[in-house]
């Protein structure tokens, strides 16, 4: 029966010591991921949709979505500013955005697209809350936002081409 006791007692010393080693290990990889750069910014690769003369005449018009492209060139700066303001501020944000579409614009595609950009930026303004810093493994939220952005101006110039369109249907 001694002979069990002491097996068993040495056999628990031994696994208390892996776990603290493996505790020490996970602490230097949490270390050791690198916090998110302009740079890393930069080397995203995805299509970057810029909107035509015609489409910024009416962009211009629309007050929040100057301001949201505004905040996505200070994401592109690490300036995460716009997150952190009062929650309702950032709602009214969005909810201005989607409400004030001029009439020239005010299609489903595009509200779809605006609805789009909207969940991705509560996404990152989620991450956000629970991190005080991004770290590289969180480039993906950004890329998200950048991909949505670049979308819905895609989404505006071929709505405004289409329109542009003199389509002749025969009789």
């Amino acid at each position: 029966m001694i002979k069990y006791f002491f097996i068993l007692f040495i056999f628990f010393t031994l696994s208390c010591e892996n776990d603290s080693s493996l505790e020490k290990n996970s602490q230097k990889k949490v270390k050791t991921e690198a916090l998110l750069t302009t740079s890393d910014i930069e080397s995203i690769k995805f299509k970057d949709y810029l909107l035509d003369q015609n489409a910024k005449v009416l962009a211009s018009e629309w007050k929040s979505y100057q301001t949201l492209n505004q905040e996505v060139e200070h994401i592109k700066q690490l300036n995460f500013s716009f997150f952190k303001k009062e929650d309702d501020v950032f709602n009214a944000t969005f909810k201005e955005f989607q409400t004030n579409i001029p009439e020239k614009l005010n299609s489903q595609p595009i509200k779809a697209r605006s609805l789009v950009l909207e969940t991705h930026m509560f996404r990152l303004k989620d991450e956000l809350g629970f991190k005080k810093k991004l770290y590289k493994s969180d480039l993906k939220y950004i890329k998200e936002i950048l991909v949505a952005l670049s979308n819905l101006n895609l989404q505006i110039n071929k709505k405004l081409e289409k329109e542009a369109q003199i389509i002749i249907k025969p009789y």
